[in-house]
């Protein structure tokens, strides 16, 4: 594996030569079972399990993968996609192993047009996706779509469906909370707190950068008081403030609603456990009556 990173550096050809020697004669092989599939000329019968590479079951030669994955030159990285995961995106999506390298595969795609393709066979399994706690694959998702300029619109429904806050309507307020717990909406209602996850601060924050953010704005706003003390007082959740006040995509009177809402929800004895890292953050993007409010809000 360090033998790609390394070799790259040095002789970029024969590492393109190395990479496909691995998916000729290593990714690619196939074992008795799915040779015999192969041979028959009905497929449909057969489960999307038993159609994907025993590759996807080797800890090790999965890291193999992902280091080709990493190095591979667009043409390869195409071959890469077409012979080891098209059709078996979703399928893989849930693997406690392979989902890791589908991960890599939606990081280091570079073409737009590739990417709509893996969105496009990983869209309708989202839910699945959120079931089997792979979250990192939806992290990868959305960031893609935030890269590539693409599918954000339709990614967002598909979220807030995965969530169960697309319908009925008056749920669709609760996205922000519920992309930073990665509950759908069903299982937040039996919480009495809003427990944040890693992912789900970085998914909402890679939403807040999308191109039109008001859904995740709107949500935000939308807060009780209790949760937004949860996200400003949190390590992971205070990177979507910080992800809120610095989008070029979020307009300045969402941010002046913000700090209304602080000035009115949020007492001075609470804002003394803020982080300093969110105190920054509040600062640093607003007009200077801004700066003031924040300031009269701490009694500074």
């Amino acid at each position: 594996m360090d033998l790609l990173f390394n070799l790259k550096e040095t002789d970029n050809k024969l590492t393109q030569e190395l990479i496909s020697k691995l998916l000729n004669e290593c990714f690619t092989v196939r074992n008795g079972a799915q040779d015999e599939l192969e041979k028959c000329e009905d497929k449909s019968s057969t489960s999307d399990e038993k159609n994907v590479l025993s590759l996807f079951e080797d800890a090790p030669a999965l890291r193999l993968l992902e280091a080709a994955i990493i190095n591979a030159s667009p043409k390869k990285f195409t071959q890469i996609y077409a012979k080891c995961f098209i059709n078996h995106l979703a399928v893989l999506s849930q693997h406690h192993l392979a989902n890791f390298s589908v991960q890599k595969l939606l990081d280091f795609c570079k073409e737009k047009t590739e990417f709509e393709g893996m969105y496009n066979e990983m869209e309708a399994h989202l839910e699945k996706i959120l079931k089997s706690r792979n979250t990192g694959v939806i992290l990868s998702l959305a960031q893609a779509c935030k890269r590539h300029s693409t599918k954000q619109a339709k990614f967002q429904i598909v979220l807030m469906r995965a969530l169960h806050c697309l319908e009925p309507k008056e749920r669709q307020g609760l996205l922000a909370p519920l992309a930073l717990s990665l509950a759908t909406y069903e299982e937040q209602a039996k919480s009495n707190r809003l427990v944040i996850q890693l992912h789900g601060s970085l998914i909402l924050q890679t939403l807040l950068n999308f191109n039109k953010p008001i859904q995740a704005v709107n949500s935000l706003l939308e807060m009780n008081t209790g949760d937004l003390k949860s996200v400003l007082t949190d390590q992971k959740g205070c990177h979507v403030m910080d992800a809120f006040m610095k989008s070029e995509f979020v307009g300045e009177k969402s941010r002046d609603k913000i700090i209304k809402k602080l000035q009115v929800s949020i007492s001075s004895c609470t804002l003394l456990f803020l982080s300093m890292y969110t105190s920054f953050i509040l600062w640093m993007p607003v007009s200077c009556s801004k700066q003031q409010r924040v300031c009269h809000l701490a009694n500074v």
